[in-house]
């Protein structure tokens, strides 16, 4: 116990988070010296389209499909809520139009209010 380091008492979740961090970062430093090689490879041979293709295929697979999920989720729930408050919206405009009834008090409705009125002032 007395040999851990400070990161072995955090959570695992955070434990891998950082850890995906880390392995990201490497990556995205690859990946750029990669792409710096590749494009100086470009200018000297002028590559054909093939060898771009192939290239850009194999720094798909370096792609974190946690995070990617995660993004799609969010937008999905966000294009979700913006499409629900449409349709309330929709919804009560509908339910607005087709209510045009006003009613028509009459003298005595409004005495028995104003006086029900006066009584809660006092």
């Amino acid at each position: 116990m007395m040999g851990q380091k400070p990161q072995d008492k955090l959570p695992v979740y955070e434990r891998l988070h950082n850890q995906g961090k880390l392995k990201n970062m490497k990556q995205n430093a690859l990946a750029n010296k990669n792409a710096q090689s590749i494009s100086q490879q470009n200018q000297s041979m002028k590559r054909n389209n093939s060898s771009l293709v192939n290239s850009q295929a194999s720094q798909m697979n370096d792609i974190n499909y946690g995070t990617l999920l995660y993004h799609r989720g969010v937008k999905k729930n966000e294009d979700l809520q913006k499409h629900l408050i449409e349709r309330r919206k929709e919804k009560i405009e509908i339910n607005t139009k087709e209510c045009t009834f006003t009613p028509v008090l009459n003298n005595i409705s409004r005495q028995i209010m104003t006086v029900r009125y006066h009584w809660r002032d006092v």
